[in-house]
């Protein structure tokens, strides 16, 4: 995609006094940085620049999410919907592959021509990755953009700024009590994916109440606290990423040494990030 200037036919849209703020003032600079990012992406799609992309991609999701749970009957545009998802979908693909090179290559094993044969293997894949990134990139268009942005604005216009906070508020307060029950339930097997999703729209959420400057102090406290998880989540899936791919690859037996040091690690990861995630369903 290629960075164009903001349309003028569309300065209405702005932020006034008593509007949704996240909807309205928050998602207008919120698509701009989107923008620019996409262009960056674009032009040099770098682990740099994808990993921009992305992180301003999930503040964009959260802010969708939020808009879709207002209920206005005024449904975010499927087009461009679509083209997001799939650049999401890409680039989180296209990361996991470098993340799992980098785990396997801090791992120290019995046996190092396999972990060398495994990285080669995951290089190539890699690189297939990049190109369905690439193409993604350059699907989204910029009147995706604009339609998002009128999408949110008439949401905003809908809504009083203490209705938005008032939503995003039992938004996380909904999704923390399913993270929950799901760790008081053991979050065996796929469970714990439910759960680091659950604990990742809560965050994102209460961030972009922070960014509006309206979190109470319990809800300050909370977005503090699954700050501080996320280190402990993201090593746990890392490793979860490795081990199931490692589990699928044929013949086995080329990488036994590997999945067994990977396996090792992550249930040590694991027992951990569970300790943790009771001290925070306990608080």
């Amino acid at each position: 995609m290629e960075l164009m200037a903001v349309n003028p036919h569309f300065t209405w849209l702005l932020y006034f006094p008593g509007m949704a703020f996240l909807l309205a003032g928050h998602g207008r600079d919120l698509l701009e940085e989107f923008r620019v990012a996409l262009a960056e992406a674009s032009a040099k799609p770098g682990e740099k620049h994808i990993h921009g992309l992305r992180v301003r991609m999930k503040k964009l999701r959260s802010l969708l999410r939020l808009a879709d749970a207002m209920n206005t009957g005024n449904t975010a545009p499927k087009g461009a919907m679509r083209r997001m998802k799939a650049l999401f979908k890409t680039a989180g693909e296209h990361r996991e592959l470098v993340i799992s090179a980098g785990v396997v290559a801090a791992l120290a094993t019995e046996d190092g021509q396999e972990a060398e044969a495994y990285l080669l293997h995951l290089g190539t894949r890699e690189r297939k990755a990049l190109k369905a990134l690439r193409r993604a990139l350059q699907d989204v268009r910029e009147k995706d953009i604009v339609k998002l942005r009128t999408h949110l604005s008439v949401v905003a216009n809908a809504h009083t700024r203490s209705q938005e906070r008032r939503t995003a508020r039992n938004h996380v307060d909904r999704e923390m009590r399913k993270a929950r029950q799901l760790v008081q339930e053991g979050a065996r097997g796929e469970a714990l994916h439910d759960v680091r999703k659950h604990l990742k729209n809560a965050w994102h959420t209460l961030r972009l109440l922070g960014d509006a400057d309206t979190l109470t102090e319990r809800q300050g406290d909370l977005l503090q606290r699954l700050g501080s998880i996320q280190e402990s989540i993201g090593e746990w899936h890392d490793l979860q990423v490795v081990y199931d791919d490692l589990e699928e690859h044929q013949p086995a037996e080329e990488v036994a040494v590997l999945r067994k040091a990977v396996g090792s690690k992550l249930r040590g990861q694991r027992t951990r990030l569970m300790r943790e995630l009771k001290r925070l369903g306990a608080a």
